[in-house]
């Protein structure tokens, strides 16, 4: 399962393997597309979409999980907040807290914080996307510019 636009896709695979006969168990989120290469500096500031992911832990991957993303940018101060809210588990619906980052400085179109990875794409920045870990759950996500 994954989100897309027309400038980037991104997933998250979960899985497992035995080496040697011990089990290894892993989670891999991706985001891919035509990078900007810039940081945007006029326009909209607002992007919002969607992100999915894998819950984590101990035990290894658990259940898929997806809820809206929206993110806000302050063309100013060269950064951004990035808010993941209604995440619920695919298969049950059960709720899982939102997640979120404040402040996070912008630098050559991508952008970076504990847990999270992301760039802007196309050629004018008409989405974001990326790849994070927090809370207990590792994922991607992806973003029009409204």
């Amino acid at each position: 399962f994954g989100v897309w636009g027309d400038w980037n896709a991104a997933t998250t695979g979960a899985g497992s393997t035995v080496q040697q006969g011990i089990v290894i168990r892993f989670v891999v989120p991706t985001s891919v597309g035509q990078g900007s290469g810039s940081n945007p500096v006029s326009g909209g500031v607002t992007w919002s979409g969607a992100m999915t992911g894998v819950r984590f832990g101990d035990a290894g991957p658990g259940a898929e999980v997806s809820g809206d993303a929206a993110m806000t940018v302050d063309l100013g101060g060269a950064t951004l907040d990035l808010a993941f809210t209604d995440i619920a588990e695919l298969g049950s619906g059960t709720g899982v807290g939102d997640i979120g980052w404040q402040g996070v400085a912008m630098q050559e179109g991508g952008f970076r914080a504990d847990g999270l990875d992301g760039r802007f794409y196309g050629p004018a920045h008409e989405e974001a996307g990326g790849v994070f870990e927090r809370d207990g759950i590792a994922g991607a996500f992806s973003l029009g510019r409204d």
